[in-house]
């Protein structure tokens, strides 16, 4: 980091090479110098505290901002090693530390009523009064329920949301701010409108891959490829529209315009179009757009009709990949399956009744059925890309006629929605669509589900609290993500 770099002269070349906790070793005139060795000593003792997570521990632990200053707790060990102004071999030094350190575990350097063992094991700087756990025992490190690390949290909302490090000049600033809560929560909102988060392949468009499914050969429009069929960009666009500056998110689904996107003063600028603006590639006049009163979000655009639907006459697929990308359910997997009475009907005669089959079919199909009226790119509906009323007719020579009796109504989550309209309304308002939103955000910067309960309990909370607090604004959601424990846990 550039800090460091200016720094470095300063420090001195031993801070440099520790990496982390910088003890001493007595000379002659008693000077303290680093010692390379004191992190993995340290760690050795205290392996399964957060402080050791990366593999050596920070300076701050025993030193002040300009090493070889100590503060109250390298002070203690200081004292503790006692030694008499000569140089210590490695194996001494080491042996010294140790016994240090296990000498002074039931003293609270910091004063702040909490031993320096607990705050070692839970991860906090025992030298450092400013913070310290919320509990006098100690807990797991790194789980809920260890305290809330302000400096950890600030780095760690410039790394994720950001994507860079905290200069050491804006940290030192933030350990004297008063108000830590509000400085990680304006960090935040100036993240929120970075390049990195809501721009052109930044993180939100990066999370929608396995959602839109993109295929180079297949787009039009900007960033084309060899067979331009439609432009996924609006696709992205739209989801990155409705997950920031605190929009409905509902509105990935229910949109009934298309988004794009344009450079302003670095930044990216998401805007609402009437129309997709590539609706006649190759001047093809059989292309044509879905009537603004039968769109339904990411569910009808170009790219999802042309590159999902596709050739499908019965649009299984389309139906499993929205409910797979914004319900959360597998059905593959046996995911949120509602069986409908006399399903399967099996229009299109593909034998879906067969023992291995009928099982999810029995939900998929009736699911699929509002989608059989938007047209991929079959040509024997005349126009592509969009929404036919008797589209299914045009199927009959291939199909067999029964294909004419497949409805437009069907059934989701159990419940009746007359046409693809009212399948949005009921996927967007449903819990599996704020706990899949949730969830996403949550993999994100935790890197897994929630697993220990508390971890449970505060991933409930949170996508309850996203229809009900935070109105399905997304941004409003990562606050509270941000500023819970299991965020800033140690």
């Amino acid at each position: 980091m550039k800090s460091i770099t200016m720094r470095a002269g300063m420090w001195g070349l031993a801070a440099m090479f520790a990496g982390g906790v910088l003890l001493w070793q007595w000379q002659p005139a008693r000077k303290a110098n680093a010692r390379p060795s004191a992190p993995g000593t340290f760690c050795g003792l205290y392996a399964d505290s957060p402080l050791c997570a990366s593999g050596q521990v920070e300076c701050k632990t025993c030193h002040t901002a300009t090493p070889p200053g100590v503060n109250p707790f390298g002070q203690q060990v200081k004292d503790a090693m006692g030694a008499d102004g000569k140089p210590l071999s490695h194996e001494a030094f080491t042996s010294g530390l140790q016994q240090a350190l296990k000498k002074i575990e039931g003293m609270d350097a910091d004063k702040d009523g909490v031993t320096n063992l607990v705050e070692i094991q839970k991860g906090y700087a025992p030298g450092d009064a400013s913070v310290k756990p919320t509990e006098s025992v100690a807990c797991e490190p790194g789980q809920p329920g260890c305290g809330y690390d302000y400096i950890r949290a600030y780095k760690k909302v410039s790394q994720d949301f950001c994507g860079q490090m905290v200069s050491f000049e804006d940290l030192e600033k933030f350990r004297e701010v008063q108000d830590k809560k509000g400085a990680i929560s304006a960090l935040l909102d100036k993240c929120f409108d970075t390049p990195y988060w809501n721009g052109k392949n930044g993180v939100i468009w990066q999370m929608s891959h396995r959602k839109i499914r993109p295929g180079k050969y297949g787009k039009a429009g900007e960033d084309a490829g060899l067979f331009p069929v439609a432009d996924y960009y609006l696709d992205y666009n739209l989801i990155t529209y409705a997950h920031t500056d605190n929009r409905d998110a509902r509105l990935l689904l229910t949109a009934q315009y298309y988004v794009g996107r344009k450079e302003e003063n670095g930044k990216s600028v998401y805007y609402k179009m009437d129309k997709d603006p590539d609706t006649n590639y190759f001047g093809n006049p059989i292309y044509s757009i879905v009537p603004k009163e039968k769109r339904a979000g990411v569910m009808t655009t170009p790219w999802t009709l042309g590159l999902i639907t596709m050739f499908s006459v019965i649009p299984r697929a389309t139906a499993a990949q929205m409910y797979r990308s914004y319900l959360g359910k597998d059905i593959a997997k046996r995911e949120g399956l509602y069986p409908v009475r006399n399903e399967p009907a099996d229009y299109d005669n593909k034998n879906v009744r067969a023992e291995g089959c009928k099982g999810c079919h029995q939900t998929l199909d009736a699911m699929a059925y509002p989608f059989t009226r938007y047209n991929g790119v079959s040509v024997q509906a005349g126009k592509l890309l969009t929404y036919i009323p008797d589209r299914m007719k045009f199927f009959e020579r291939d199909e067999g006629p029964r294909i004419k009796l497949v409805p437009e109504s069907g059934v989701l989550l159990g419940k009746r929605v007359k046409d693809l309209m009212e399948w949005a309304q009921v996927a967007a308002n449903s819990d599996e669509f704020a706990q899949a939103t949730v969830l996403d955000y949550w993999k994100l910067l935790m890197g897994a589900e929630p697993s220990f309960p508390k971890e449970r309990q505060a991933f409930e909370k949170l996508w309850k609290d996203f229809k009900s607090v935070h109105q399905y604004g997304v941004e409003r959601m990562l606050h509270a993500l941000v500023q819970s424990e299991v965020y800033g846990a140690p």
